[in-house]
Formats: structure tokens, sequence, C-alpha cells
């Protein structure tokens, strides 16, 4: 009876296995970074076994990103929706081309980061051009965990949580070689333009729940369409002051003018496998959630330019 009581409780908030199965590339980002947590247990912090765990972890997840493009060749796929609630997450095509890049570029980092223990004579060192093992794969794994969130994500709230996902790891890999004064120079700039754009982007999107009541892109942007514009020139005002706010977070992300001053400084302190990340996959995320924003609300925000 009390197993009955469990099963039919975790019913409840697990999500239903072919909503699992279309977040199987997440889930697989998640088991390698369980195993590269106990890999160290047997082999050593210092054993380039941990990078082989990743690579196998990365073809794992490219394999279930096929298996998901099958899966939603018919059309989008929302999913991770609570009873009364809309779906926080979206997969579609958009989606599954983001993760084929995002793990097509780990599988390249850690590839990277192989050939330069080879060119040290296999020796991992705390003076590597990256960090030990299970420090860099497990931040490199989170950083890509955020950044599968962000291209997925139909939630204003989720989206901050994957872009800090995506941020948060990639100030501290910048700073992977500790003796390095410019490996920590550019952490503290990239750090610092970081925490202001994300200070930003997070007042912008208080204004859009204060001003619409809701989270949820599509919601929002069926507010927009029903309503047509807003009406009183201070909301028009307000409105736009909050898009230009989240706009302000995203042109962090891709390094756009004016929120590009870090990205050479990081770009000459960091290792060159972090260099890679940084201007390929974690560019390619915020296209993809500017291409994400773009699609949703669009098309209904430009009824307030003629306002």
């Amino acid at each position: 009876m009390r197993m009955t009581t469990l099963l039919a409780s975790a019913s409840a908030w697990l999500p239903p296995v072919d909503e699992l199965q279309l977040l199987a590339p997440e889930l697989v980002l998640i088991a390698t970074l369980v195993v590269v947590l106990l890999v160290p247990l047997a082999s050593g912090r210092r054993s380039p076994a941990v990078a082989l765990v990743v690579i196998l972890g990365g073809l794992i997840g490219l394999g279930a990103t096929l298996s998901t493009a099958t899966s939603v060749g018919g059309g989008p796929e929302r999913l991770l929706a609570a009873p009364g609630h809309p779906p926080i997450l979206l997969v579609d095509g958009l989606t599954v081309f983001f993760r084929f890049l995002i793990f097509g570029m780990l599988l390249l980092i850690t590839w990277l980061w192989l050939s330069g223990l080879r060119s040290r004579g296999g020796a991992v060192t705390p003076v590597a051009s990256a960090a030990a093992p299970p420090e860099f794969f497990v931040l490199l794994l989170t950083s890509a965990l955020g950044m599968l969130l962000m291209v997925s994500s139909l939630n204003l709230l989720l989206i901050v949580i994957a872009m800090e996902t995506a941020s948060l790891p990639s100030y501290a890999i910048v700073a992977a070689d500790k003796r390095s004064r410019l490996g920590a120079e550019a952490a503290l700039k990239y750090v610092t333009f970081g925490a202001a754009a994300s200070a930003i982007m997070i007042f912008g999107i208080s204004l859009l729940y204060g001003q619409f009541g809701t989270l949820d892109l599509p919601s929002l942007a069926a507010k927009l369409s029903r309503h047509g514009a807003i009406a009183a020139a201070t909301d028009v005002t307000v409105f736009w002051l909050s898009i230009l706010a989240v706009g302000v977070g995203i042109l962090f992300k891709i390094a756009a003018v004016p929120m590009h001053l870090w990205c050479p400084d990081v770009f000459e302190g960091a290792p060159v496998e972090v260099t890679t990340w940084l201007s390929i996959a974690s560019k390619a995320a915020g296209v993809g959630l500017l291409l994400r924003l773009a699609h949703t609300l669009a098309g209904h925000s430009l009824s307030l330019i003629h306002i």
C-alpha cells in the first residue's frame, strides 16, 4: 500500500515518459555530469579518463538529439507543463538544430583539451591550458546544459535561470589557469559585465511581468495580439524600456555592441578551449534565444510602433 501511495504521488509531479524522451539530450548531460564527478574516485583527479567520459556522453547526446529530431518532425512538441499552467519548454526544429550544434562543440572542445594534453607529454598539470579534468568538464557540461535550456525556454524566469546556468561556469573556466594574471583579469571583467547585464535583464523582465501579469512568452504574445496595442503612452514607454532591458542581456551573451567590451580581454586571457567555447557555443545559444523571443513576440510587438 505504501509503495502504491509513493508511485501515485510521484506521478503527480514526474513528467510523462514521452516528455522525458524529448528531454533526453538534457538528461544525458546531467548523467554525464554525475559520472564525471565519480570517475576521479577510481582513476584519480589528473586522469584523462574524464575527457573520455565526456566524449562518450557527447556521442550519446547526439544520438538522443537525432531520436528527438524524428519525434518532432510533424511539428513542435511543448512539454513540462504543470496542471493548469502553460508549458515552459518547447522542442521544435530550432531546438534540435542548436542541440546538434552544442553537442558538436562539446566534442570539439574535449578533443582540443586532449590535443593540448598530448602536446604537454600526457601530463595534466595545474598550469595546463585548462583546469584539472573534473573541475573543467563539470563547469563545461553545466554551461552546455544552460545553453540547451536557453534555446528551448518559453518562460521568462526559466530564461534567466538558463542564462545564469550557462554564464556562471563560463566565468570560472575563463580563469582556469590559476597562475595567469591575464586569465584572472579577464574573468573579473567578464563577471562584472555579466552581473550588470543580468541585473538589467531581470529588471526588464520584472517590468514585463508587472505590465502583463505573466512570465509565459506565448501568453504575453497573446495579450499583445488581443489588445492590438498598449493604450497609454506611459505603458508604451514602459514596454519598450522592458524590451530594451531584456535585449541588454542577450546582447551581452552574443557580445554585440554596446555589451561587447568584455570580449577582447576574455578571449585574450582565457585558455584556447574556453575561447573556442565562448566564441561559438555561447554566442550560438544567445542567437537561439534571440530567435525564440523574436519568433514569439516580434509579430505582435510591431503594432506598437504606430501608436
